[in-house]
């Protein structure tokens, strides 16, 4: 779908949203473009994708790390 026909759905519908989720959207402006280019109104995801995004990167493995020695102490 092009970016015109995604603007003119979000005008037709309540809102568009991104329905994925990935680590990088943000820090790379990624997320930012997706706005201008195409306006989603907000994201969503659910815990299986959120749990797909956890187990096929390695993005997340610090955080986990630091939050399991943390709950050791």
């Amino acid at each position: 779908m092009s970016s015109k026909a995604l603007k003119r759905l979000g005008m037709l519908v309540r809102s568009i949203r991104l329905d994925y989720l990935q680590h990088g959207l943000k820090a790379t402006g990624t997320l930012q473009r997706l706005i201008e280019k195409d306006g989603p109104r907000g994201m969503a995801w659910n815990p299986s994708v959120f749990g797909n995004a956890i187990t096929h990167s390695r993005y997340y493995d610090e955080d986990i790390r630091v939050m399991a020695l943390f709950r050791q102490r």
